[in-house]
């Protein structure tokens, strides 16, 4: 896939579709007088691990009860 290059005054009449190009995984990049300046593009989805068993053995009836 190609990236694609606005100037800046053509970026801002149309960020919503460039918005909407980026959420799809597309790249677009933004120009001031005719020098790539900055890129738009998706944001990498954050993936949270789920670690279990973390705190076995930490935790105990006693240790509870003071709380």
């Amino acid at each position: 896939m190609k990236t694609k290059q606005f100037n800046l005054a053509e970026a801002k009449a149309k960020l919503s579709p460039l918005v909407d190009q980026a959420a799809r995984g597309e790249s677009v990049v933004i120009a001031k007088a005719g020098l790539p300046t900055a890129k738009l593009g998706p944001l990498e989805a954050a993936t949270k691990k789920i670690r279990f068993g973390v705190l076995t053995g930490t935790l105990s009836k006693r240790t509870l009860r003071k709380a």
